[in-house]
């Protein structure tokens, strides 16, 4: 099937498409609100900063919709972390304010990096090696152990233990 491309402004229409994607109809209305700051006085527009949103009808209410990261919304009021939101399909309804973010491009994540707060989780079935303190060397004689003096350890629940040459634990 033929599908024509119309470019007009920032929307983008094809002879199929019947509606403008939540993306570009905010683009469009923040582009409105740019040109005239007076009558966007008072509003806050925020982006969300999460894979992916519910907004409800009230907070803690039933879903009414969903919505990506990036996409802006017009924030009204906040209350009890709760933010009463408008979109390009409704208004007056709610969306965790905690997933919201201010300022363009805000919600845009590099990659993460070692120390990165947002790094993402291991890979499933992979699970993580359990921190192993350091052997801590025992200075008392009253124990006997086939074990050098350096690999003479105490556990986590005080028991002592030495590391024999074959890597095992031999308790005392």
């Amino acid at each position: 099937m033929d599908r024509t491309t119309i470019t007009e402004g920032p929307s983008l229409l094809t002879r199929n498409s019947t509606r403008i994607t939540v993306s570009l109809a905010l683009a469009l209305i923040l582009q409105l609100l740019a040109v005239a700051p007076a009558q966007s006085a008072g509003r806050d527009i925020r982006y969300v900063d999460t894979a992916s949103a519910l907004v409800r009808l009230q907070p803690e209410g039933t879903v009414s919709e969903t919505v990506s990261r990036g996409t802006a919304v017009i924030v009204n009021r906040i209350d009890r972390g709760w933010a009463n939101i408008d979109t390009d399909r409704h208004s007056g309804h709610w969306i965790s304010a905690s997933l919201l973010c201010s300022g363009a491009g805000c919600w845009n994540r590099s990659a993460p990096s070692v120390g990165n707060a947002h790094a993402l989780p291991a890979a499933a079935g992979a699970r993580l090696a359990p921190a192993r303190a350091a052997p801590r060397a025992s200075s008392s004689s009253a124990y006997s152990c086939p074990c050098s003096a350096r690999y003479n350890c105490t556990g986590p629940r005080g028991g002592q233990y030495c590391i024999t040459e074959g890597g095992n634990k031999r308790y005392r």
